[in-house]
């Protein structure tokens, strides 16, 4: 977030699209590593 020097809310994209359950096996994980990063907003359907 920092280094993108971005300022305003970030909202992620929904988390069941594919890159994200390609890329983690667990939702929880994909959250926390989301939030930590800086993101505001989690779509979960």
């Amino acid at each position: 977030r920092e280094n993108l020097n971005i300022t305003s809310i970030m909202i992620t994209d929904s988390y069941d699209m594919g890159a994200i359950t390609r890329s983690f096996s667990n939702i929880e994980n994909a959250i926390k590593k989301s939030l930590s990063s800086g993101v505001n907003i989690v779509l979960i359907p």
